[in-house]
């Protein structure tokens, strides 16, 4: 069986820059073409939330920023 990549978002990160672009959760989705609902998960999302190579890269094309800028830290 074939391991799935992922990425780790960070929720925060990816609710700061939609606010600094003035967009509501409903705008970054349609942007994304994802329901409002993942956003809303991946926001609220108190660890890193774990998605998709492709999930992450339509949030951070929708924000207008790399990948690397909503992926979480590893300390």
């Amino acid at each position: 069986m074939q391991a799935v990549s992922t990425e780790l978002i960070d929720g925060k990160a990816v609710m700061e820059y939609r606010l600094a672009r003035h967009m509501t959760q409903r705008k970054l989705a349609m942007a994304a073409d994802m329901s409002p609902e993942t956003v809303n998960r991946i926001e609220r999302a108190s660890e890193p939330r774990s998605v998709y190579p492709l999930t992450a890269r339509k949030l951070a094309d929708a924000l207008g920023v790399d990948v690397s800028d909503i992926r979480a830290r590893e300390d």
